[in-house]
This record gives C-alpha cells, structure tokens and sequence, in this order.
C-alpha cells in the first residue's frame, strides 16, 4: 500500500540479509507506462507513488549490507 500511496516504509529489525520480495525496488527494476512508474512486486505489476520512500532500521553494531541497500 505504502508503494502504490507514495508513502514511506519503515522497517525495523533488519538482518544483513532481506526478503527477495524488495529486490525489484533496490535494483530500481522500475518501469514507465506513460507518467506511471510500474515495479513488479511478487509476479505483478504494481504502481510506485513518486513520493514513496524505503527506510531500513537494524539493532547490528556493525551491519554488512550489499551496495544496493
């Protein structure tokens, strides 16, 4: 809901490693259909708000996340 609203997502308690399911929206797998941006989430294509936006928040002294995150 957050990514078709254009609001923020905030997730807490993140490992070093995440859910494959955010791995269209960090890779920028972004596609335009006249003035939409379409990202496909789980098999569908889903409309991204222009305002949406993709907080992580980890308790990990020293997290060892990949370039895309």
């Amino acid at each position: 809901m957050a990514l078709e609203e254009g609001l923020s997502l905030v997730l807490t308690a993140v490992e070093e490693e995440l859910d494959p399911i955010f791995d269209p929206i960090l890779e920028n797998r972004i596609t335009k259909k006249g003035r939409k941006q379409m990202v496909e989430v789980q098999g569908k294509l889903t409309e991204m708000g222009d305002t949406f936006s993709l907080y992580f928040i980890t308790r990990l002294p020293n997290p060892h996340f990949s370039p895309e995150l």
